[in-house]
């Protein structure tokens, strides 16, 4: 009985290690971008422009708030008497905070692409996004 005790709280902790892992990489992920939105401030030359910076930069600064709440969570609610509970918030805060980063990256190539190219980096900067889409609704054709 103990033993098998022992091997569901060492899957439960595995699971948390997995949660937190991923949590990581999004929130070192969304902290680079904002580093880059902060250097690209010069980048905004026109109102156009400023606003796609100012907009870009609060969505980056949301996402990575977000994608950091559960490391709060497991902090503040260690240790855990309801995995699922604990599973259920995290995924909530990664489902979030995606859509925040993906159209801060978005809005954020779209500035840098601008001096070059104006409104059509708007279209431009979607195309990683569209790609990624493909590739997502894909996946189950791919493999």
């Amino acid at each position: 009985m103990a033993d098998t005790e022992s091997a569901e709280r060492d899957q439960i902790i595995e699971s948390y290690r997995d949660i937190l892992t991923e949590l990581r990489l999004l929130t070192t992920v969304s902290a680079l971008m904002f580093g880059f939105l902060l250097t690209a401030q010069s980048l905004a030359e026109g109102r156009i422009q400023e606003w796609l910076y100012g907009v870009a930069l609060v969505l980056i600064a949301s996402a990575t708030a977000v994608f950091v709440m559960p490391v709060v969570y497991h902090r503040v609610q260690y240790p855990y008497h309801n995995w699922e509970k604990f599973q259920v918030r995290s995924h909530f805060f990664i489902l979030c905070g995606t859509p925040l980063l993906a159209a801060g990256g978005y809005l954020g190539m779209a500035l840098a692409l601008w001096p070059r190219w104006e409104a059509v980096s708007l279209a431009v900067a979607a195309l990683p996004l569209l790609v990624a889409t493909l590739v997502y609704l894909l996946r189950r054709q791919l493999s």
